[in-house]
């Protein structure tokens, strides 16, 4: 994303204006700073976007995650029940690998003057951009391990409570189609903070009060 920037001063001489141009110039060959400020509103506005469901201020609502998924990340050994009904936040690995700096699949880099000033952010979670764009399952096939299950209502009268179940091939035809939930948008007021945070670089380069 580029941006320009139109700063109006009131100069006397051409000596101050060189002054002036010499600061303005010094301050736009480093843009570490600004970016990394910028870096990390998109860490809040992507947090947001996870805490709403979508992003409410672009028209975006994530639609709900379907019962038999829900029933699935419930009967899981172990897991915590809360925020489980919550789209994208099953484990919260996506959502922390564009928050969290340290997370696995977490990006933002910041490139140098040889290709011009660019800030990198995103997340490079195998299936970060599946869920942003919607995809459709493909065919698997998944071996299962033995395990014992309890038996049926029906079946309870015999002797034990429990069955044996053989280790077998699950197979899932694919086909199903999992909708978009766009997650990484840059938002209008992420530009105004962008605005806000390049005028004051500028502004205190330029030595303002």
């Amino acid at each position: 994303m580029a941006q320009s920037f139109t700063i109006s001063t009131k100069l006397q001489g051409m000596t101050q204006l060189r002054e002036k141009m010499a600061k303005l110039q010094k301050a736009n060959a480093d843009l570490r700073a600004p970016l990394f400020a910028c870096s990390a509103r998109m860490e809040r506005s992507v947090a947001e976007n996870f805490r709403a469901q979508g992003i409410p201020d672009m028209g975006v609502s994530w639609p709900p995650i379907s019962e038999r998924t829900k029933q699935q990340r419930m009967k899981r050994k172990g897991r915590r029940k809360t925020g489980s009904d919550k789209a994208l936040l099953d484990t919260g690995r996506l959502r922390n690998s564009y928050t969290r700096m340290t997370a696995l699949g977490h990006i933002s880099k910041i490139r140098g003057r040889s290709t011009g000033w660019q800030l990198e952010f995103g997340s490079n979670v195998e299936y970060a951009k599946k869920q942003q764009e919607g995809y459709t399952t493909q065919p698997t096939v998944q071996w299962v391990k033995p395990f014992k299950r309890k038996k049926n209502a029906s079946k309870r009268r015999s002797r034990g409570n429990t069955v044996q179940v053989k280790g077998h091939l699950r197979m899932d035809p694919g086909g199903k189609k999992v909708p978009a939930r766009p997650h990484l948008r840059i938002r209008p007021k992420d530009v105004q903070v962008f605005l806000r945070i390049f005028a004051e670089h500028e502004r205190r380069a330029m030595g303002a009060a």
